[in-house]
């Protein structure tokens, strides 16, 4: 019997939170399912939890590289012997609730679509800041979609996030798409990747609201942004891999002046961040903070977008002083109008008017007092 969804789990060294992905896919309230996990070369106790885990439940199957190869790579073989109707992606620092296949199962047999969009919990461990733009990022939907529009309303207009585990695929979608993706190492970026061609051949679309049916643990894995300012660097920089092979994709596939649009846009917006990132590095980290960015980034873009910073932090520095400058300016004003109302009350008290008014002011306090002593 065909199963109704596929769970689809890459790993990479996870001992720690393995289990609880994995309880989270096989203890799923919909029993028709398959969970494929891809060891994409695990060093940890992780092959082992699997191996004990496969024994027990014949829902479980284990797909083992002999090298790192990636996320992507591990989606491409776990989506390409997959035989679900629905497709689902699984990080394994990550948990489902219980009943999302038979939630989100249901809703497809009651409103068909190619992706279903499904609400997040988002689990910060650290880093709120980031962490808050993350929730953010996934928070974001559209009404129902026929046709073409949701790649546009994705990349161009940031309207419905990338992500692809927070989403119910198509499978026969989800396998057309796969197959078509290079195999080729993306240490970060994947779903950046992968959801470009998604959201490009899918045909419809639904986003369902009202109960989270994951939770994303922020920073559990290894996702989230280290502390130190060069590990934040080599971070950003890693998704330039991926943006790499959106280009190629379109190259490729001749796709539309919208999809180039669109990678220009990620290209500029994941270098931008890298350059902000670089341009706080402390002098004695820029040397190493270079190399880095020489490592994953174009010298001419670099260098370009670089020069265009300079200019920015230069146009910054320029509007500050402008703006100190005219608040000097309104101080310095501020003065000269004190000083001469200043210079204004002493000719007042010094004039001949001032000095007959005090005495005229005189008689009738004069009057008061001795009324008062009467």
């Amino acid at each position: 019997m065909q199963p109704k969804v596929s769970i689809i789990i890459p790993t990479h060294n996870n001992e720690k939170t393995i289990s609880v992905a994995l309880d989270s896919a096989l203890g799923q309230t919909l029993r028709e399912i398959e969970v494929i996990v891809v060891d994409d070369a695990c060093s940890d106790g992780t092959p082992g939890i699997l191996s004990a885990r496969a024994q027990t439940d014949p829902r479980l199957t284990i797909i083992t590289h002999s090298e790192c190869l990636s996320a992507t790579v591990a989606k491409i073989d776990g989506t390409a012997v997959s035989t679900g109707e629905y497709v689902m992606y699984l990080d394994a620092d990550d948990e489902l609730e219980r009943d999302a296949c038979a939630v989100l199962y249901q809703e497809e047999l009651l409103d068909p679509v190619d992706i279903l969009h499904f609400d997040t919990r988002v689990n910060v461990l650290y880093d709120h800041v980031q962490g808050a733009a993350v929730a953010d990022h996934v928070s974001k939907g559209l009404p129902p979609l026929r046709g073409e529009g949701l790649f546009d309303a994705c990349y161009l207009r940031d309207e419905v996030g990338w992500t692809t585990w927070n989403k119910m695929y198509d499978g026969s979608l989800c396998r057309k798409v796969y197959s078509q993706l290079e195999r080729e190492r993306t240490p970060r970026g994947e779903d950046v990747y992968a959801f470009f061609a998604l959201s490009f051949y899918a045909r419809s679309y639904r986003r369902l609201r009202g109960k989270a049916l994951i939770t994303y643990n922020f920073g559990a894995g290894g996702g989230g942004r280290g502390e130190k300012m060069l590990t934040e660097l080599t971070v950003i920089c890693q998704v330039a891999p991926a943006l790499d092979a959106i280009q190629r994709l379109i190259d490729r596939d001749g796709m539309p002046e919208n999809c180039q649009r669109a990678c220009d846009r990620q290209r500029c917006a994941h270098l931008a961040g890298a350059v902000d990132c670089f341009s706080r590095l402390s002098d004695d980290e820029r040397a190493s903070g270079l190399a880095i960015l020489l490592e994953y980034w174009d010298v001419r873009e670099l260098s370009s977008n670089i020069s265009l910073r300079l200019l920015t932090d230069r146009n910054e520095v320029v509007a500050r002083d402008v703006a100190m400058a005219g608040l000097q300016a309104r101080l310095d004003a501020a003065d000269r109008d004190v000083s001469v109302l200043r210079q204004e009350v002493a000719a007042l008290r010094s004039s001949h008017s001032w000095k007959v008014g005090q005495a005229l002011m005189w008689v009738p306090d004069r009057v008061r007092s001795l009324v008062r002593r009467i």
